[in-house]
């Protein structure tokens, strides 16, 4: 599991990130890590956005199995990359943190996978299944976060190629529930 903190009054929750697998830059302004995988089960693993606090928004979530280069979301150039080949990622979680009161929950991105800006994913063989992506609930008079790319989230800038790969029956909360973003499918 991978779980932000909660926010203390008028305080975010804290983001969870990558539960199964975070390949990430790290806390540098500039970086990168690579990370190459081959016959893995990414199984039931939760990554959850903390609760805000009294009139603060929930943490958000990336990645319920896996994340790669999150550093572009916190303003990091982070090119870090994955080769992931005859896997499964299956029942994983990323939930949005409830919100305080007065205050929105915070969102889900990719159940299965997140793949951030400058960040790049070859995934061969591999099976993308029955993950959910989960906006976190409102506090009393806020909005639901978002969920969304139940399979994989991939954001603007991000580089993923699908060879011989299932995304499906995989569920988002709000929308895309196999794939956001743009990939490449060989």
């Amino acid at each position: 599991q991978a779980i932000g903190g909660a926010g203390a009054s008028g305080v975010p929750g804290g983001d969870g990130i990558g539960a199964g697998l975070e390949i990430s830059a790290g806390s540098t302004a500039t970086g990168s890590s690579t990370a190459t995988v081959t016959n893995t089960t990414f199984v039931g693993n939760l990554t959850q956005g903390g609760a805000g606090g009294a009139g603060a928004i929930g943490g958000d979530a990336y990645g319920g199995g896996i994340s790669v280069a999150v550093g572009g979301v916190f303003g990091i150039t982070d090119t870090s990359s994955l080769s992931l080949s005859n896997s499964a990622l299956a029942l994983n979680i990323a939930q949005g943190g409830a919100g305080g009161s007065g205050a929105n929950g915070g969102n889900g991105f990719g159940g299965g996978a997140f793949v951030g800006a400058g960040g790049s994913a070859t995934i061969d063989q591999t099976s993308i299944t029955a993950n959910l992506a989960l906006g976190g609930a409102a506090g009393s008079g806020g909005s639901d976060g978002q969920g969304i790319g139940g399979g994989l989230y991939v954001t603007t800038g991000a580089t993923v190629t699908l060879k011989k790969s299932h995304v499906f029956g995989n569920f988002a909360s709000t929308s895309n529930e196999d794939i956001y973003g743009t990939v490449t499918i060989i």
